[in-house]
């Protein structure tokens, strides 16, 4: 129930498909795959991070090169909960990053 929930807040603009499509045409589809994911982790941390305090989630939306969290919560939100939302996005993508590093994803380039 809780997974059926997150995926109906998931949006995936139609550019996206053009994007995966020309990519599989001109053969880097594991580099475009790599930056999809590496965007999924990125918009999950920010996601997982505003759950953690109870923040209602709007939509999560996902361009080409880029995604967006949208979020209805109080204006007067504690700031220490808005710079940990902030921060949770490039902070789990360099973890990510870190983990592909250890082991050795990126020696196949």
């Amino acid at each position: 129930m809780i997974i059926k929930n997150i995926l109906n807040k998931i949006y995936i603009h139609p550019s996206c498909y053009f994007v995966l499509l020309l990519s599989i045409f001109s053969a880097n589809f594991k580099i475009m795959a790599l930056v999809s994911l590496l965007l999924l982790v990125h918009e999950c941390g920010h996601f997982f991070t505003a759950c953690i305090f109870k923040w209602p989630t709007l939509k999560i939306s996902f361009y080409p090169f880029g995604g967006i969290s949208k979020f209805s919560h109080d204006i007067n939100c504690p700031l220490k909960e808005e710079i940990l939302v902030l921060i949770m996005g490039p902070v789990s993508q360099v973890l990510f990053y870190l983990l592909l590093m250890k082991i050795n994803y990126f020696n196949q380039y």
